[in-house]
């Protein structure tokens, strides 16, 4: 167990927030990530769930589906709209 400030100091947090700004926070957060690829979104929320339940070969497994999503259109519309400087257009490809 851990206190946030020393999750935070060992980079276990990559940032520490108000106890009342967090609902604004966590909103925004999760905009962010229900706007984001949906394959990537999809692949990464099953490994969370089913990290749970599994050993550690098996995450290892598991982790090399990231390969799907590096090879993905959605991959390349993200790199484009990054180089582009505008809202990516992700489409499940």
């Amino acid at each position: 167990m851990f206190e946030a400030e020393e999750a935070y100091d060992v980079r276990f947090l990559n940032r520490l927030e108000a106890p009342g700004g967090l609902e604004d926070v966590t909103m925004k957060l999760a905009g962010k990530i229900a706007a984001g690829p949906p394959i990537a979104r999809g692949l990464a929320k099953m490994m969370m769930y089913r990290g749970l339940e599994m050993d550690f070969d098996t995450a290892v497994q598991m982790a090399a589906a990231e390969s799907i999503t590096l090879s993905s259109a959605d991959h390349a519309e993200g790199f484009a709209a990054v180089r582009e400087r505008r809202k990516s257009e992700y489409r499940g490809a």
